[in-house]
């Protein structure tokens, strides 16, 4: 015989405590006996599951499969390779260098940051997350043995309000948050994104017929492109290049070449403003080509 003893509490607010006596069979404390073992078991397989997992990784190099998709393409990392660049970049647009052992290691960093490029100097084991991406090797330099890579994604995800165009292979969402220029490539990292860039005639005209599709066409409906002040009254992208289609608004720009540049209002039309100046705002998502 077996005395099992068990401590319970009233619902009364006088809280009291009694015990009850129960008198096990001998099947019953067989039973018990038998679940005891069972539950011993299973906690020492999964202790060494734990130890397992936790020094077994999974392998960095499933960020590069050959095909296949996954969910919201968190794991899998498509690149462009390019070589022998190094960064040449304004601080607010890169985090700074940091060792890494490896170019998966380098990848991984870049998922888990948001970044939308990197650099990576397999001599000097050296990993650069950039939230621009470049096009032109106009901000970077030459550097043997490091790499630079452009990151891509699987899908344009409609559920985050994207809209994607196949003709251009233009994946692009509006957000109406109105917020300076120098926090909108902020946000568009958060979503896995970048500022838009309208470097195609083709692209300045989707966005147009997207803004205009969202009902964006109010006088004050304002939305941010990405655009940078450059010498001579001109504009340009990130990378240095220079931007070369517009469609002003009458009497636009005003500040020669200064400032940022909105799209919108009721013909959808550029107009310059101050960067500071709260407007919404086009993110861009870099996609694979069908």
């Amino acid at each position: 015989m077996k005395v099992e003893i068990k401590r319970y509490k009233t619902n009364i607010k006088r809280r009291k405590s009694f015990i009850r006596v129960h008198y096990m069979t001998k099947a019953e404390l067989k039973n018990m006996y038998t679940a005891a073992l069972y539950i011993i078991f299973v906690n020492i397989f999964q202790f060494f599951v734990n130890i397992n997992c936790s020094e077994n990784p999974p392998d960095a190099r499933d960020m590069f499969p050959a095909s296949g998709k996954y969910e919201d393409n968190f794991r899998y990392l498509h690149v462009r390779e390019f070589s022998n660049l190094a960064n040449r970049t304004f601080p607010y647009d890169v985090i700074p260098v940091f060792r890494s052992e490896s170019l998966s290691d380098c990848s991984i960093s870049c998922l888990r940051y948001f970044c939308v490029a990197f650099f990576f100097n397999a001599d000097k084991l050296e990993c650069t997350l950039n939230y621009y991406r470049f096009y032109l090797p106009t901000l970077t330099v030459e550097d043997i043995g490091s790499k630079y890579y452009l990151t891509f994604r699987e899908d344009c995800p409609s559920d985050q309000g994207y809209m994607f165009y196949p003709t251009e292979n233009f994946c692009v969402k509006l957000n109406t948050t109105k917020i300076p220029y120098l926090e909108v490539q902020y946000n568009c990292v958060l979503e896995r994104a970048t500022t838009v860039r309208v470097d195609t005639l083709k692209k300045l005209n989707i966005l147009q017929s997207h803004l205009a599709s969202q009902g964006y066409n109010d006088d004050n409906d304002f939305a941010y492109i990405m655009s940078n002040p450059m010498p001579v009254n001109k504009y340009g992208f990130i990378d240095g290049t220079e931007m070369l289609y517009f469609d002003w608004m009458s009497g636009q720009p005003t500040n020669g070449g200064g400032g940022r540049i909105v799209m919108g209002g009721s013909n959808q039309k550029f107009y310059n403003v101050e960067k500071e100046d709260p407007h919404g705002f086009i993110c861009e998502k870099h996609i694979l080509k069908p």
